[in-house]
């Protein structure tokens, strides 16, 4: 919930507080302030590129999801044409063993097993064709989404302070990863799951950190 970010001076795993270590839950936590400061530094970022050309912020947006999507999108173009070439191949059992059947090459019973067989799997592999492509086609439509974004981002250039109105017409979702220590430094990624868009990253596509994660950091309350 975006609701509760701006109210507490910490965020701790919601998970963790309502099943504990279970399925490898921790206890980790951000401040508020850091929550805040990437949020604003983020908005602002999009809707400034956004204010100043918007055209190229979309063309941005859609390489950003290209570049995510590229290996995904050819792993289903693949499936999808698996699937479909065995559908029509299951299309040519059914009518073999039914013409079997008619002519006494095999027998009612066995007719039935291979019917019923080919029938189950059909049954599965239309399910997995419309699946893969409504995902294709959901990729196909990103400029559209991105435009939307882009409208609906250029509107926050001047942004002071983080608001619940603010959160809810841009932002789905954030999750804040636990720390981990890169290279020496001590860091928490941060997704934040833009509306339309999902999550974007940095000026380059990568991972957004929290800033000012110090190496030992009080828990809450203490």
């Amino acid at each position: 919930m975006v609701r509760s970010f701006f109210t507490p001076r910490y965020y701790v795993c919601g998970s963790f507080k309502r099943r504990g270590n279970l399925k490898g839950c921790s206890t980790h936590y951000i401040k508020m302030e850091q929550l805040n400061e990437i949020l604003l530094n983020d908005i602002k970022r999009h809707a400034v590129f956004a204010a100043e050309d918007k055209e190229s912020f979309i063309r941005h947006l859609a390489s950003l999801a290209e570049n995510e999507k590229a290996c995904e999108n050819e792993d289903n173009r693949r499936e999808l044409a698996r699937c479909n070439s065995r559908k029509k191949e299951l299309d040519v059992l059914a009518q073999k063993i039914y013409e079997d059947q008619v002519f006494g090459r095999i027998t009612e019973e066995r007719y039935r097993t291979l019917s019923e067989t080919y029938e189950n799997e059909n049954i599965e592999i239309r399910k997995r064709i419309g699946e893969l492509t409504e995902a294709l086609s959901r990729h196909k439509a990103l400029g559209g989404r991105a435009r939307e974004f882009a409208e609906l981002v250029e509107q926050y250039t001047d942004i002071t302070v983080m608001t619940e109105e603010i959160a809810h017409a841009l932002i789905d979702s954030i999750v804040v990863h636990d720390k981990e220590m890169v290279e020496g430094e001590m860091i928490m990624r941060v997704d934040i799951n833009y509306r339309f868009v999902g999550t974007l990253g940095d000026e380059n596509g990568k991972d957004l950190i929290a800033p000012s994660i110090r190496r030992r950091d009080p828990k809450p309350g203490k």
